[in-house]
């Protein structure tokens, strides 16, 4: 083994100086017996996929398309104003209209987040390697739609659509909600 040292004397991984494969530590002063293998470099590459791969799964579209039921669940409410008497001022309620509302748009967040893990799996399945990873819909299921989107089309050169829908319907949505509000 040869006794070389490093040029930056600072404790660090280096290349073993045995010529071994992996790395190896130095102390600062002198080499140790700590060893590891050199780690993977670079991004994953993804082998070629054939053109039949699928892009889309009915799990992505449903995760786009979810936004809608909020929309309803909104003309709803909007509805019950109207009938329950809307602009009324007083102490904070719990209105009926408001809580289902509510928990459409918990049942849609919570719904997002499983459509996310079986997308997940339906590209894993077709040969995808390392897809975005569904945990993401935890933040919101747009993070998810988004970054999935990005992925396969950096993956096999389409796969946009989802993205674009989902944005269509949320900005959609935000014009919807702000008409009927008479903004």
């Amino acid at each position: 083994m040869t006794n070389s040292t490093p040029e930056l004397g600072e404790p660090r991984w280096h290349p073993d100086p045995s010529g071994e494969p992996g790395l190896r530590w130095w102390d600062g002063t002198e080499w140790t017996d700590r060893r590891m293998d050199t780690p993977a470099a670079g991004p994953v590459t993804q082998p070629p996929l054939a053109d039949a791969t699928p892009v889309y799964t009915v799990q992505i579209w449903a995760i786009a398309l979810l936004p809608l039921l909020t929309l309803f669940a909104i003309a709803d409410e909007f509805a019950a104003q109207s009938i329950f008497g809307a602009g009324m001022v007083g102490p904070v309620t719990l209105d009926p209209a408001l809580l289902f509302v509510q928990a459409v748009s918990l049942v849609i967040y919570a719904a997002s987040i499983v459509l996310a893990l079986f997308d997940y799996r339906a590209l894993q399945r077709a040969g995808y390697l390392r897809p975005f990873h569904w945990a993401w819909a935890f933040i919101t299921p747009g993070a998810y739609v988004v970054g999935r989107s990005i992925v396969v089309k950096r993956r096999i050169g389409r796969g946009y659509a989802p993205m674009w829908l989902w944005i269509a319907v949320v900005v959609g949505g935000i014009i919807v909600t702000g008409t009927r509000l008479g903004l």
